[in-house]
């Protein structure tokens, strides 16, 4: 009876295991005071940029409309939708934009700045990047060669300062950057930062 029991309880528990899926992180403007830039697990951007807003002169509506323009007119020339307005609020004398990317090249060309996004297991895509890296677990350094090595982690560049979350679990990341809590890298201004994490 206990064996019976023992077995139906271990079943159970494979089973809700199985159904737990992990979700996304998604921002909202409540929560956010810095430049913040969230990977989904599908390779999905989002993107919340914080700017000062606090003349009179600054206009709410006008910003929108500017900032609407520029994403039609981008969705326009990529034949589809590839960039959305996720919201757009003003806090604290802070405008803060919500904007979310089908991936990392569509980022790119819209703002037109450095990054990529790619598997790992193939080390030698961007040459630029650094030699070592700091191993989370460990807290030591890693040759580039190991840390870009596993086929399963996913890599991040970037060069622009931002609050980065990943949906997974970071590996690696390059010693120009700062490891926070709840698995956040803050990256410096006009520095390559990489981060290497598990979905």
């Amino acid at each position: 009876m206990k064996k019976l029991a023992l077995g139906t309880l271990l079943l159970l528990c494979i089973l809700s295991m199985a159904g737990c899926k992990r979700r996304d992180i998604i921002l909202t403007t409540d929560e956010i005071s810095e430049n913040t830039m969230v990977i989904k697990r599908n390779g999905g951007i989002q993107v919340a940029i914080v700017e000062g807003f606090d003349k009179d002169y600054y206009s709410l509506s006008e910003l929108e409309e500017f900032v609407t323009k520029e994403v039609t007119s981008y969705n326009e020339r990529a034949g589809s939708d590839e960039v959305a307005i996720d919201d757009l609020q003003i806090k604290d004398n802070n405008a803060i934009m919500l904007l979310s990317y089908s991936g990392m090249q569509h980022y790119t060309n819209f703002n037109e700045v450095y990054g990529a996004f790619f598997q790992a297991g193939q080390p030698d895509t961007i040459p630029e990047l650094p030699d070592t890296y700091i191993n989370v677990k460990e807290g030591t350094l890693t040759a580039k060669k190991d840390a870009l090595s596993n086929k399963d982690y996913r890599v991040l560049v970037v060069k622009e300062a931002f609050d980065i979350k990943v949906s997974g679990k970071i590996k690696y990341y390059s010693d120009n950057a700062v490891l926070g809590e709840d698995n956040m890298i803050q990256s410096p201004v006009d520095e390559l930062t990489v981060i290497v994490y598990k979905p």
